[in-house]
C-alpha cells in the first residue's frame, strides 16, 4: 500500500541526510529484470542504527520495505556494509533506495535491462577498426601493416592491415582480436534473432564485426605453422596521443610472428565458432573457409606442442602465453561443434580430465568458456565447471560486492565479466540456477553496485566512467560508446606505474591500500577501454537477456 503523496514529500525532506553523510548506496544503476537477484550494499562510514531500507518509486511513494543484513564489516575504504535483498519486488517501474538517511542512484525494473548495452558495444568496435573506419569519420590509417618482423622465419612481413586497435593505443594482438571474435561468435549462436543480418537494426552490424575480426585472423595465419600475434612495440606508448591516420609511426610497424601452440590452438578456437555462427546467419561460403582455416590452425597446433614450441619469455611481446592446454580445450570443443566430429571431443575430454583449472577467466586461460560450453555434452567437462564455480561462489561469498577473485589484477572488471560469462553459460547448458545468480552480481557491479558506485559501461547509469584512456575520442572531442573500464587495480601495481592523474581523483576518499580506481584519462591500468573487455560484455548482456522458461 503507498503512502499519500504529502506525506511521501515530508518524509523524503526528512529522509535525505546531508552531504557527507559517510553513507552510499550502490546499485545497479540500469536495472533489473523482475524475476533478478536484487541485491543493493550499502556502504558507510559509521554503524547503521536503523537496518531499514525503503524501495520508493519515481514520484516517492514507498512501495516496498524491507531489512539490511547484519553489518558485515569493513572492506576496502568502507567501514561497514550492509547488504538490502528486494529480490521479492518485482513490478515493473523507476525506483530509488532508501537507507541511512541517503538515497541511491535511480533504476529500472523492467523486461531485459541493459538491452541496448550490445548495440553500443558494436559502436566501440567500428571505432576500433584498423584501416577504415566509419565512426568517427576520418581517414584510413595504417596502411603499410606491418613494415618490419621480428621472429619466425619469414622473407617479409604479412599483410596485416585491418583488425582492431586493442585498447586505447594502436597495437594489434592475435590473442585478444581471436578471443574478441570467438565472443561475438557465440553471442550470434545464442540469439540468431537478435543480431541477424537482415533486421535493420543496429545489432545487425555484429556479423560484419564478425567477418572483420576473422579476415585479420585469416591474415595473421599466413604460413602453416606460423601465425602473427603482435603489430607494433612499445614505441607506440612514447610519441604522445595522436589520431591513427596521423600516426608518425605508420611507416614504423613491427610484427611478431610465432609457431607456438598456444596463439595457434586460440586461432582455431575463434575460427571454428566463426564457422558455426556464419554458417547459422546463411553465409556458407566464409563458415567453409573458416573452418578450414580453424582444422590446420588445429594440426598445426597440435605439431608444436608435440615439438616444444612453447614461448619461454617475452622477447618484447606483450601478450605471452606458456600454457596452450586450455586454449586446445576450447579449440576442441568448437571444432566439435563446428564439425560434429567425436575425436575433437574425446580430446577435449581427456584435457578436461587432466589439466588443473586456473580459477580465472581471460585471454589467457580459455578453460572455464570451453568447459561451460561443452557441460552438457561431456561429464569431464561438467566436472570442471562444477569446481570452477564452486570456487567463484566461495569467493563471491567473502565480501558484500561478491567479487569472485582473490585481488585486483589489471583487468580485473573484464575478468569478473569473464567469470560471469562462464558462469551463465553453465547455467544455460546445465540449468545449473547458481550460475546465474554469480552472472547477475557481476553485471551488477560493471552497472554501479561495486566499492566506487560508479557504472563501468559508458553511457549506461547515472554515474558512469566518462574520462577512458582512449585517443581517439578524446582528441575527437566525442563520447566513447561502449568503453567498459578496465576496473580496480591493486594499490601497489598502481603506485609502481608512475602514472601521474590529469586531474583531480572524485574517488580520493574511496581508494585503499588494496585497491584503486581512477576514473581519469591518464590511467591505462584502471581506465582503458579493450575489445576483449568489449566482447566479454556484449556476450554477458546478450546471454543474461535471453528468454528463459
Amino acid at each position: 500500500m503507498s503512502l499519500p503523496a504529502s506525506v511521501v514529500l515530508l518524509f523524503a525532506q526528512l529522509f535525505v541526510a546531508p552531504p557527507n553523510s559517510g553513507v552510499r548506496i550502490l546499485v545497479n544503476q540500469v536495472g533489473f529484470a523482475p524475476r533478478d537477484l536484487k541485491i543493493a550494499v550499502v556502504a558507510s562510514d559509521r554503524l547503521l542504527a536503523d537496518r531499514t531500507f525503503h524501495l520508493a518509486a519515481y514520484d516517492g511513494s514507498i512501495l516496498h520495505t524491507g531489512t539490511l543484513t547484519p553489518d558485515e564489516g569493513t572492506y576496502l575504504a568502507t567501514a561497514h556494509h550492509y547488504r538490502a535483498d528486494f529480490t521479492s519486488f518485482t513490478r515493473p517501474g523507476d525506483y530509488r533506495l532508501l537507507a541511512g538517511g541517503m538515497e541511491s542512484h535511480r533504476f529500472a525494473i523492467g523486461p531485459q535491462p541493459g538491452a541496448a548495452i550490445p548495440d553500443s558495444l558494436l559502436r566501440f568496435f567500428q571505432i576500433q577498426r584498423c584501416g577504415y573506419v566509419r565512426i568517427p569519420p576520418r581517414e584510413p590509417c595504417h596502411p603499410y601493416d606491418a613494415t618490419a618482423l621480428l621472429g619466425g622465419e619469414a622473407k617479409r612481413p604479412p599483410d596485416l592491415t585491418g583488425g582492431w586497435h586493442d585498447a586505447g593505443d594502436y597495437t594489434k594482438f592475435l590473442q585478444t582480436t581471436a578471443v574478441a571474435t570467438h565472443r561475438l561468435a557465440v553471442a550470434y549462436l545464442l540469439n540468431p534473432s537478435r543480431f541477424g543480418i537482415s533486421s535493420g537494426k543496429p545489432s545487425s552490424h555484429l556479423i560484419e564485426e564478425l567477418k572483420w575480426g576473422v579476415e585479420w585472423l585469416g591474415k595473421a595465419h599466413f604460413r602453416e605453422g606460423w601465425i602473427a600475434v603482435q603489430v607494433q612495440d612499445s614505441t607506440d606508448h612514447s610519441v604522445g596521443w595522436r589520431l591513427p591516420e596521423k600516426d608518425p609511426l605508420s611507416r614504423n610497424r613491427p610484427v611478431w610472428i610465432d609457431d607456438d601452440p598456444a596463439h595457434l590452438g586460440l586461432f582455431s578456437a575463434a575460427m571454428a565458432a566463426a564457422s558455426q555462427a556464419f554458417s547459422r546467419s546463411g553465409e556458407s561460403r566464409l563458415s567453409v573457409k573458416a573452418l578450414k582455416e580453424a582444422e590446420a590452425g588445429w594440426r598445426e597446433a597440435w605439431k608444436a606442442l608435440r615439438e616444444g614450441r612453447v614461448i619461454a619469455d617475452d622477447a618484447g611481446r606483450r601478450y605471452r602465453d606458456p600454457h596452450p592446454e586450455d586454449n586446445l580445450m576450447l579449440a576442441a570443443v568448437e571444432l566439435h561443434f563446428a564439425t560434429g566430429k567425436d575425436p575433437y571431443l574425446q580430446v577435449a575430454d581427456s584435457l578436461f580430465a587432466a589439466v588443473q583449472p586456473g580459477y580465472w577467466v581471460s585471454w589467457g586461460d580459455m578453460a572455464g568458456i570451453a568447459a561451460a560450453r561443452a557441460s552438457s555434452i561431456s561429464r569431464p567437462a561438467q566436472e570442471f565447471a562444477e569446481r570452477l564455480l564452486s570456487h567463484y561462489d566461495s569467493l563471491a561469498a567473502r565480501n558484500p560486492f561478491a567479487y569472485p577473485l582473490e585481488s585486483f589484477p589489471w583487468g580485473s572488471a573484464a575478468s569478473q565479466t569473464g567469470i560471469a560469462n562462464f558462469a551463465l553459460l553453465y547455467e544455460l547448458t546445465t540449468g545449473d540456477e547458481r550460475g546465474k545468480s554469480l552472472a547477475i552480481r557481476q553485471r551488477d557491479y560493471l552497472l554501479g553496485a561495486n566499492p566506487f558506485g560508479v557504472s563501468f559501461v559508458a553511457g549506461f547509469g547515472t554515474d558512469f566512467s566518462r574520462s577512458f584512456h582512449h585517443q581517439v575520442t578524446y582528441l575527437s572531442g566525442i563520447s566513447l560508446p561502449g568503453g567498459v573500464a578496465e576496473g580496480p587495480i591493486d594499490s601497489a601495481a598502481f603506485a609502481s606505474s608512475g602514472i601521474v592523474l590529469a586531474a583531480s581523483d572524485r574517488f580520493a576518499r574511496l581508494q585503499s591500500k588494496s585497491a584503486v580506481y581512477h576514473d581519469d584519462r591518464n590511467d591505462y591500468l584502471t581506465n582503458e577501454p579493450t575489445v576483449y573487455q568489449a566482447a566479454e560484455t556484449l556476450l554477458l548482456f546478450t546471454a543474461l537477456n535471453l528468454p528463459r522458461p
